[in-house]
């Protein structure tokens, strides 16, 4: 079984999309358990969370929030909805995006492929304006819980933003000690990444990029296996 994480933060273009996004993962031949709403800093209202559950419960797909205490951005997002996913399986999906029909299917046949816990298995992704496709890096990937536990999953340094290229940079120089990058084959891309007036990618120029690559070089080469403090088991 499947969980689809999406995040929806406080600008209001991502409520502009939000419904198509969800009908498309409604949409899916290969149906997710459970969607994960990531609020952050979104405020949804009830009628809101009452409308995302009419979209999405007639098709089997139980709905689930978690409220961010504070603006958290993607990459911190992106980790709640992982950790807090009921599955092992965990999609990450953008609230102004959409998946074509076949995506999940695909993404589970691709695990069953590699039967690689520790994989991140991405999707190829195709943009809305220009119709150019990308594989990589990109928060477009299914990964799974005990990949997150691994490698500690998006670096909390990335608010910056690109958090999926700093972990793919990480996974790399790691050299399979932070898991394993598993490509998701597909007739055709499974995703469409929306571009639109507000879509951060725009508004990036060569200072950003430049900051960037020297934050994404620094994690990589100071990469270490995260520790995790053992809890007790209770009754």
């Amino acid at each position: 079984m499947i969980s689809v994480v999406v995040p929806i933060g406080p600008n209001p273009v991502y409520r502009d999309y939000l419904f198509d996004c969800l009908d498309s993962i409604a949409a899916q031949t290969f149906k997710p358990s459970e969607v994960m709403i990531v609020d952050d800093q979104a405020h949804l209202t009830p009628e809101e969370r009452t409308a995302i559950e009419w979209t999405l419960t007639p098709k089997g797909i139980s709905v689930n929030y978690y409220e961010t205490p504070w603006l958290s951005g993607v990459a911190h997002a992106f980790n709640f909805g992982v950790a807090l996913a009921q599955n092992e399986l965990v999609f990450m999906l953008g609230s102004d995006d959409i998946l074509r029909p076949w995506c999940l299917q695909d993404c589970s046949d691709a695990f069953n492929r590699f039967n690689d816990p520790v994989g991140y298995y991405y999707v190829d992704i195709q943009y809305s304006d220009t119709g150019e496709t990308q594989s990589l890096a990109c928060h477009a990937a299914m990964v799974t819980k005990k990949l997150w536990c691994l490698n500690g999953g998006f670096p909390v340094e990335s608010a910056l933003g690109a958090p999926d290229t700093m972990l793919v940079s990480i996974m790399l120089g790691a050299k399979g000690k932070a898991g394993n990058l598993r490509r998701v084959e597909s007739k055709e891309p499974p995703y469409l990444y929306r571009r639109h007036d507000q879509s951060d990618t725009l508004s990036r120029g060569n200072q950003y990029h430049s900051e960037m690559m020297t934050l994404r070089n620094k994690l990589t080469a100071n990469w270490k296996q995260p520790t995790w403090p053992k809890l007790k088991e209770t009754a």
